[in-house]
């Protein structure tokens, strides 16, 4: 399961305090890595030192990790046709934030994505009665 925990500042007592827990919430992964360098960037052009920078923000690598993970569940179904399933809400706000798996799932791994909603899936998925695969727009899927 892909989790993220949500952390706010606690300003009275400067502690990180958690706010929210969400399941398979893995868009902001992309997001989080890329604010990271980002900020790294920032702070290079406050002329700070590299390993500064590097002390005082560390390399987050949450979406190669995220990337990784999902692939390694497509590759355990051991289907030629390497395609996961990205189950979306109708009128999706994050789509932009979810194209960079996207993007990082094929060219790390060259796994294919297809975007669909519970409704799609529903109306368009099929079970392949020889193989027992799910079969979304022809191709084999990994949900």
């Amino acid at each position: 399961v892909l989790t993220r925990s949500d952390y706010m500042l606690h300003a009275p007592t400067s502690t990180m305090l958690q706010v929210e827990l969400n399941t398979i919430a893995s868009s902001f992964g992309c997001l989080s890595t890329l604010v990271g360098g980002l900020h790294r960037f920032i702070l290079g052009k406050e002329e700070i030192a590299p390993e500064e920078i590097t002390r005082r923000l560390p390399v987050n690598t949450s979406m190669e990790a995220l990337v990784d993970g999902l692939a390694a569940g497509v590759s355990a179904h051991g289907h030629a046709d390497r395609t996961m399933v990205m189950v979306v809400q109708p009128d999706e706000q994050n789509s932009f934030d979810q194209q960079w798996l996207q993007f990082q799932l094929w060219e790390r791994h060259g796994v294919r994505t297809v975007r669909k909603t519970l409704r799609e899936v529903r109306e368009e998925a099929a079970v392949d009665e020889a193989s027992g695969d799910l079969v979304v727009g022809g191709r084999g899927a990994r949900l």
